[in-house]
């Protein structure tokens, strides 16, 4: 099985027993995997107001310092007074990354009160904001407690298992390597990052540095590489070449080949068609 698969995995059955959002984050804090995908709707109708952002990364920001430092899980309340935790992750004795767990109400109900006062001067609906922290899920302490054990166990799980593991030696080459052989299948960035286990900075980094070229120019490159060659080669349409070499329709292949080459794919072929009969003519001299 897919690695990236696995970690998905272990991602989501710890959701289905918690109930709470699990997310995997690499030594930068960039988050590169996470389940559910979106962040609770508390806290994406919080974030919008940049002050709420930057008090939030600032809390997160501090529990992950803590786990680095302590090379424990760290339980911490949000300045909105939800529990949420951080675990390391290491490779060899490595810090490699953290798994993070969020965000949960802690009992009593009075506490909805204090997290909706706390959030209040962010939002500009307190209606909808009222009808968000009343639907947050409420759990005893224990419980969560019990929750966060859980997860550390399952971040030692990643760390022994190397599920994770984004500081590779070898990435760019990886990355080099991967799109050579995939060029006829989507590439995007989040493609790429989600298959290395890294953010999308470290993949555009890491390759940029190392080759002096931006992934997505190389994959234009490559794919440009593959379908001159079938051009000159092939009896294939274009609409065939396009698909084959990873393009999503035949007017953007086309748009891509002509800045690419100064021709149009028909020109091209036309054009280098006529030179390799010419040479053949001449090895029949």
């Amino acid at each position: 099985m897919d690695d990236h698969v696995e970690l998905i995995t272990v991602l989501q059955e710890l959701h289905n027993i918690s109930g709470l959002r699990l997310s995997v984050h690499d030594t930068d804090f960039h988050e590169i995997e996470a389940y559910p995908k979106g962040m609770c709707t508390l806290c994406a109708m919080v974030q919008k107001n940049e002050q709420a952002l930057q008090i939030c990364h600032q809390t997160d920001y501090a529990a992950f310092e803590r786990a680095k430092k302590t090379q424990q899980f760290s339980i911490y309340q949000c300045h909105l007074g939800l529990y949420e935790a951080v675990a390391p992750i290491f490779s060899f004795g490595t810090l490699i990354g953290y798994l993070m767990m969020g965000q949960t109400l802690c009992s009593p109900e009075s506490n909805r009160l204090a997290v909706y006062e706390a959030a209040l001067p962010y939002v500009d609906d307190p209606v909808r904001l009222r009808r968000i922290v009343d639907g947050l899920p409420l759990r005893d302490r224990d419980k969560i407690v019990s929750c966060l054990h859980i997860m550390d166990i399952c971040a030692k799980y990643i760390s022994l298992s190397n599920r994770f593991n984004p500081e590779k030696a070898d990435l760019a080459p990886a990355i080099k390597k991967y799109i050579n052989e995939n060029y006829r299948s989507e590439l995007s960035l989040e493609v790429l990052r989600s298959h290395f286990f890294c953010s999308r900075a470290t993949v555009i980094n890491a390759f940029q540095k190392r080759y002096g070229i931006g992934i997505n120019r190389y994959v234009t490159t490559v794919r440009v590489g593959h379908a001159r060659e079938l051009l000159m080669y092939s009896r294939r349409s274009i609409k065939e070449i396009a698909l084959d070499c990873g393009f999503s329709d035949q007017n953007y292949f086309s748009k891509v080949f002509l800045k690419e080459t100064g021709k149009t794919p028909t020109q091209f072929r036309r054009e280098e068609g006529r030179m390799l009969d010419n040479l053949a003519e001449e090895e029949y001299d």
